[in-house]
């Protein structure tokens, strides 16, 4: 698999090839872990401030890994749970989860956030749309 920094993602093309990338952590369940987008700095030749791109995009991310709830016996506990996979393009709230860096872990590439959602409030408040590639 092509590893992130290979490759930027532009949420307005909403193509999540080449952005995932195997990562060295264990998901919990309903816990997901997505690596974050770096804003739009460019939108059809037109030049965007870092500043304003920050304030008014959404946070956009790929889904690296998830599991779902489940019981003992393996059921899904949330039926929400079944609607996020690895690979999907979401849009997150902005300020949510629990951010990590290359200065927290070297393996994630510089200039790249991983946040781990679902850790103040069930994920699917934290993830307010999705696209499947």
């Amino acid at each position: 698999m092509p590893h992130l920094e290979s490759r930027i993602l532009v949420p307005s093309a909403f193509d999540a090839e080449g952005v995932l990338f195997d990562i060295p952590l264990h998901a919990y369940p309903g816990k997901p872990i997505v690596c974050m987008v770096p804003r739009e700095e460019v939108v059809r030749a037109i030049h965007i401030p870092k500043e304003v791109a920050d304030k008014y995009q959404p946070d956009f991310g790929v889904v690296a890994k998830f599991r779902p709830r489940t019981d003992k016996d393996h059921r899904v506990l949330h039926p929400q749970d079944l609607e996020l996979r690895p690979g999907m393009l979401v849009a997150i709230k902005p300020y949510t989860g629990n951010w990590y860096t290359s200065r927290d872990f070297p393996w994630i590439p510089e200039g790249r956030v991983m946040k781990i959602l679902g850790t103040v409030e069930d994920w699917s408040k934290n993830v307010l749309a999705a696209v499947e590639v």
